[in-house]
């Protein structure tokens, strides 16, 4: 007895399978079937996939959990010629903060028009690797400033070169303060400084946060005035923006003067086309008060006799 047999599709599942029956041997025909045909059932399970080689790539600090990976060797096997399996991986670093040879879990899933008909083989594919979190670089310019004596100290600066991680402070990454000159006096107070000219510097502020920053500064001047030099900066600074508002006006008053004089002339370029040509009117010969006629003239101040 020979049976043959077939699922119905190649997909995992509890499937029916259509079988037909044959009798075969020296004695085959002596027998006659009374089944020849009947329908079995039986189970298609997944197909077993190894995953291996996925590696991270080192990331610079974004304050986020996300690695990159590299899946340029990856390596899965155990796949059936011509179905349509590939297979997708995502990886979550352990902790946001720098350091080297991080743990990274690893999510992979398998996907295309076969991916049902598959599961990973989770005690023989990779599961983990680890990565390396590096410091992010950003230059802080500090910003002049020019004060009178007396007034409250606000430092101020601007990052100028890269960007702050999302969701990070300035606060939490530096810290700006005035430096005492040389010849300062021993009991130097920042809130209570002499007129005169101070270098204001950056650091790397003490904390978590600040820790994943490799920070440059550039210095700025802050200039404490006395209250004499102060007035007359703001009273030079007034005159200024007057002067500047006199030239403003003086502008203006020519562009509009420009502005009309190019009406005009258009206007009067469109006079000259429109003009039409009046029409001249025509003039009778006159010779002497005569009346022309075929024969010749017959009367007038210069009228000849008419030939006979």
């Amino acid at each position: 007895i020979i049976p043959d047999g077939k699922f119905t599709d190649k997909n995992v599942g509890e499937k029916s399978v259509p079988v037909t029956i044959s009798l075969t041997g020296k004695d085959a025909d002596n027998y006659v079937l009374t089944n020849p045909e009947l329908t079995l059932t039986a189970n298609i399970t997944p197909r077993t996939v190894t995953i291996k080689n996925i590696a991270t790539k080192d990331k610079t600090y974004d304050s986020t959990p996300t690695a990159f990976l590299d899946t340029s060797k990856i390596d899965y096997t155990n796949i059936v010629a011509g179905d349509d399996l590939t297979v997708a991986v995502t990886g979550t670093f352990t902790q946001v903060t720098v350091g080297t040879d991080i743990p990274v879990t690893l999510d992979i899933k398998l996907v295309g028009d076969d991916a049902a008909n598959y599961k990973i083989d989770l005690e023989n594919s990779q599961q983990d690797t680890t990565g390396n979190i590096t410091k992010r670089f950003i230059t802080v310019t500090i910003n002049d400033q020019t004060v009178k004596v007396g007034d409250a100290v606000n430092l101020t600066a601007r990052v100028t070169s890269g960007s702050l991680a999302n969701g990070d402070n300035a606060d939490d990454v530096y810290t700006l303060s005035i430096v005492a000159p040389d010849d300062a006096d021993p009991e130097f107070d920042v809130n209570n400084l002499l007129a005169g000219e101070y270098t204001i510097t950056g650091a790397v502020a003490d904390t978590d946060t600040a820790k994943n920053y490799d920070v440059k500064f550039v210095n700025g001047k802050y200039t404490v005035l006395t209250t004499e030099a102060w007035d007359a900066l703001q009273t030079k600074d007034d005159e200024s923006k007057g002067d500047n508002n006199a030239w403003l006006v003086i502008i203006i008053v020519i562009a509009v003067a420009a502005f009309i004089g190019a009406l005009v002339g258009i206007g009067l370029v469109l006079r000259s086309h429109d003009r039409t040509p009046k029409p001249v009117k025509e003039r009778p010969n006159k010779i002497d008060k005569a009346t022309k006629t075929d024969a010749g003239l017959t009367s007038g101040k210069n009228a000849q006799p008419q030939a006979e």
